[in-house]
């Protein structure tokens, strides 16, 4: 079954295509064309324009169902070198932005890029190719196609689609390190190739019929081979030019005289059958390079619409990301709002439980009490009153001891054995008056001493002491004074 493959190079000032079909594994173009951008045919920048792409597409014939690969010009792509020591790439395209910020004409935050090529470096670190185009361009190009019928199945810069010819046409030459240079109407474009891989390009205003412009180029030729590998460029440095036939021949004859240089020209039909011999324009190279990376078999190159499509993702993925934390941190919030509210009932029932106790023991401590509105306020309110009611029995006037401790004294003081009778005790303030009857004056004396070893007690003293002739018993009184509280 046929492939059939389309390039699409937009260049400055000439859109161009070509329609491949590969046929038992040989390539022929099948369809071509070219348009300039404007009446004026001089260098234009931005997209061409769906008019252009769609009358083009038309007059050449084109398949509206086999997607097409894009170029533009290299002055559209901003190209930087980096070295870095990451390793994997998605790590690599991870830190685009943010290493080349400064290197950059426009904000990174409006471009859209990709690695170009990677290669080794001898101190161990990684030197990148990178290649950036302003995201709106992209967006406008690939709209224009869509408009004018064409699916766009990769957009890429045109020294990559040279890149990829040169390896098909002269690969005893491309697989080594080499010079491309390709000139046509509206550019100049100069890049270096080591192994397949692209090190460095510039894109320079077009080359013109000046004596002097083989001398020019010359001079940016080492200058571009110097960004590359930061030497000068060898004697027998290999040049890869293609173009515009008349400016190539011209070039091929002057360049060497004006710096050593082995120059091979750049045929695109040498691998690609033409259509017929009166369709053969040297200028569709980069087409048909572009149409041969969108075959898959070139190395190397871009394609900014995947990486395009590999950011958005990468931002899917983020606000992916974060509606997934925002979950978890919501699920967090909840599982902690639920916590609470399981620690607060706890807390609850336990003082439920407090409050029920409490009212139990306050039930047994007062169980006089019938209106129960505040256990602990009621019971303060009743240890109050009986402390009153106990200073009230205990508290006389002066001081001394209470009364119920007297009582105390006096009753530990008097000993069992001695048979006496207490009749009346008086207290007032530290003095006690005691009145009582005893067996004998030895017996009173006794109590006398006995009550004088009362600590409690300051002075014991007997005032009377008499016997009384019916019952010969000793009626006594003592006065006790006692020591303050």
């Amino acid at each position: 079954m046929a492939q059939r493959l389309i390039g699409i190079d937009i260049g400055p000032a000439t859109v161009r295509v070509v329609q491949l079909v590969r046929t038992r594994g040989r390539l022929r173009v099948e369809r071509s064309g070219a348009r300039p951008r404007d009446e004026t045919g001089g260098p234009s920048r931005g997209a061409p324009g769906a008019e252009v792409v769609r009358s083009l597409v038309g007059a050449a014939g084109l398949r509206a169902d086999v997607p097409a690969t894009v170029t533009l010009p290299a002055g559209e792509v901003f190209f930087r070198s980096l070295e870095t020591d990451i390793v994997r790439p998605e790590h690599l395209r991870q830190v685009l932005a943010f290493e080349l910020e400064d290197d950059l004409p426009v904000p990174a935050a409006s471009l859209v890029m990709d690695i170009c090529s990677i290669r080794e470096l001898p101190d161990g670190n990684r030197g990148l190719l990178v290649g950036a185009v302003p995201r709106s361009l992209l967006r406008a190009v690939a709209g224009d196609l869509e408009e004018a019928g064409i699916q766009c199945r990769a957009v890429d810069a045109d020294v990559c689609a040279l890149l990829a010819l040169a390896r098909r046409s002269v690969p005893e030459v491309a697989d080594g390190p080499f010079m491309l240079v390709y000139v046509d109407e509206g550019r100049a474009v100069l890049g270096v190739s080591d192994r397949g891989r692209l090190l460095t390009a510039r894109c320079l205003p077009p080359v013109g019929a000046e004596e002097g412009a083989p001398g020019e180029l010359a001079k940016e030729m080492e200058l571009t081979w110097r960004d590359a590998f930061d030497g000068p460029a060898p004697p027998s440095l290999s040049v890869i030019l293609g173009g515009d036939a008349g400016l190539v021949d011209r070039l091929a004859a002057a360049v060497p005289e004006e710096t050593p240089c082995e120059v091979t020209t750049l045929d695109p039909f040498a691998s690609v059958e033409p259509q017929d011999t009166q369709s053969i324009d040297p200028m569709l190279a980069v087409a048909i390079g572009a149409a041969l990376r969108g075959a898959g078999g070139a190395p190397g190159g871009m394609d900014f619409l995947a990486a395009e499509a590999g950011t958005a993702r990468s931002a899917a993925e983020v606000k992916k990301a974060l509606v997934v934390f925002g979950l978890l941190l919501a699920a967090v919030a909840l599982t902690w709002i639920v916590g609470l509210f399981l620690r607060l009932d706890r807390r609850e029932r336990e003082y439920q439980a407090v409050r029920a106790e409490m009212r139990r023991v306050f039930k047994e401590a007062l169980p006089d009490e019938v209106n129960i509105v505040d256990e602990l306020q009621q019971l303060d309110q009743r240890l109050q009153s009986l402390r009153e009611e106990h200073d009230a029995l205990s508290s006389v006037l002066g001081g001394g001891l209470p009364p119920l401790r007297v009582l105390q004294h006096v009753s530990t003081g008097i000993p069992a054995r001695l048979q006496v009778e207490i009749s009346e005790l008086s207290i007032a303030g530290d003095s006690v008056r005691l009145t009582g009857k005893a067996e004998s004056f030895a017996a009173v004396d006794e109590v006398t001493k006995q009550l004088q070893a009362v600590p409690g007690f300051r002075t014991v003293a007997t005032r009377d002491a008499e016997v009384e002739p019916r019952t010969g018993a000793v009626r006594f009184t003592l006065t006790i004074t006692t020591v303050g509280r």
